[in-house]
């Protein structure tokens, strides 16, 4: 066996990303032992929220990625089968009429070029954006109803202090 086998690798190891799943397993530690000495109750919660906040960090790791990057892609098909994976096949058309009056119309264009071409998911682009921001816009509103609330409560203690 050559020496340089032996000799450890001088390339940088793989770190994941930080993290705040640590920081919740330590603060359900330090509750866990904290309700050793003061109630038990506050042991339970400890112990839960460690074990949560642990499984989730060893999930976490083993995934390989955040819960805000999208997973690896794990099925591959031919280009012949998924024509709009890469945005090949997709066809945008702009309209100053109904868009729904023009979905016949178009797919009957497309079949005279091609009568195995399959015509899905004929929407309006207002449509497919909106659909594809709802989850922001939920989000935003849900933050924007939590800074409301936190608003409304801090006003609610300045008016009890005075």
């Amino acid at each position: 066996m050559p020496l340089d086998d032996l000799e450890p690798s001088r390339e940088h190891p793989h770190v994941p990303g930080p993290s705040l799943w640590p920081v919740g397993f330590a603060l359900g530690v330090v509750a866990l032992l904290v309700g050793l000495v003061v109630n038990w109750a506050i042991v339970v919660a400890g112990a839960v929220i460690a074990v949560c906040f642990g499984f989730l960090w060893v999930h976490d790791l083993a995934r390989g990625h955040g819960l805000t990057e999208a997973p690896a892609i794990g099925v591959y098909t031919p280009l012949a089968q998924a024509p709009s994976a890469n945005g090949a096949g997709v066809l945008l058309l702009r309209t100053t009429a109904d868009p729904a009056a023009l979905e016949s119309e178009a797919s009957g264009v497309i079949h005279e070029v091609d009568r195995g071409l399959a015509v899905f998911g004929v929407e309006p682009l207002q449509t497919t954006l909106s659909r594809s921001m709802a989850q922001r816009r939920f989000t935003m509103l849900l933050l924007g109803l939590f800074a409301g609330v936190a608003l409304l409560l801090a006003a609610v203690g300045v008016h009890g202090v005075l």
